[in-house]
């Protein structure tokens, strides 16, 4: 999957590169759910199928992945090095 122009194959590497649009994109192509699976995150992957399609979608993206709303995308990328 791709995160900020970069290939990546694990959740670190998720954290580490987190773009939100990026995250919206493979959410919604589908990638985000292969992208989970591969790196063993079936529960997360399975998690997706929940999510309305509506303005909570990002609030749900971050709950699947642990992520504090509340942190900008630099926030992310900084902690999850």
């Amino acid at each position: 999957m791709m995160m900020r122009g970069k290939e990546i194959s694990s959740m670190r590497e998720l954290w580490a590169n987190f773009a939100i649009d990026d995250l919206i994109n493979a959410y919604y192509s589908g990638e985000l759910d292969f992208f989970l699976r591969k790196c063993g995150e079936d529960k997360r992957a399975d998690m997706l199928a929940d999510i309305p399609h509506n303005a909570y979608l990002l609030m749900q993206l971050y709950e699947i992945l642990d992520l504090d709303p509340k942190l900008t995308e630099e926030d992310i990328r900084r902690c999850h090095v």
